[in-house]
């Protein structure tokens, strides 16, 4: 069969005139955004958005024009996920195997009213993964590194570890938080050796855990 002769298109040049405006705006929605699960979240309760990028966290307006306000510096390597707890109160977990704790006294879109209050080690690798679930009276933290630890923290004013397992090479990239009574908490995990693993936690309405901190994720089952 012969070969199509390709189609040609007519172009039309236009020549500016005075009465031609045209006006572009660029918009940046998130620049350098680390390419990490968990890399951004944002809160309803102050309207801003928070996103990794390399080893800062940067803090984003909607309002009229995105744009990034201002960058909360603390961390020593790349961060890898960061959740708000609050209006005023902001995790995040990174390479330099830590999860801190930032919070602000004052305006939330002013740089100076944020602190870094609390840092604490959470495996001796990367930590990669962090999980929230928010209580009436505090909240349930669940952080995951590349050493195979998963640590369970409780939150009020201050991130308390009350829970530790070890899955040694096996690391769980994939953890849920759901509470199915007053005082049940059941976590599950997924990772590296193919298994669902369903932890159970008993805790009391302060959030307090039942059990010593090796010991209080009692382990149900593995699908």
């Amino acid at each position: 069969p012969k070969t199509p002769k390709p189609q040609t298109i007519d172009t039309i040049k236009m020549e500016p005139t005075s009465h031609d405006k045209i006006t572009v705006e660029p918009i940046s929605i998130a620049k350098n955004l680390n390419t990490v699960f968990g890399a951004f979240d944002y809160s309803a309760e102050n309207d801003l958005i928070a996103y990794a990028s390399a080893n800062l966290i940067c803090i984003m307006t909607l309002e009229k024009q995105p744009k990034v306000l201002f960058t909360l510096n603390g961390h020593k390597d790349r961060v890898n996920s960061v959740r708000w707890l609050s209006k005023t109160c902001l995790l995040s977990v990174s390479a330099d195997k830590t999860i801190r704790q930032w919070r602000c006294e004052g305006d939330v879109r002013n740089w100076d009213s944020w602190k870094n209050v609390q840092t604490v080690e959470a495996g001796t690798k990367s930590v990669n993964y962090l999980k929230v679930l928010k209580q009436e009276a505090f909240s349930f933290v669940l952080t995951g590194s590349l050493d195979g630890n998963i640590k369970l923290f409780t939150f009020a004013e201050q991130l308390e570890c009350v829970g530790q397992l070890s899955f040694g090479a096996n690391i769980q990239e994939a953890m849920a938080l759901t509470v199915v009574a007053d005082d049940q908490l059941l976590i599950t995990f997924g990772g590296y050796d193919k298994l669902i693993h369903v932890y159970r936690v008993t805790f009391d309405k302060s959030g307090k855990i039942s059990g010593a901190v090796t010991k209080s994720m009692k382990y149900l089952c593995s699908l």
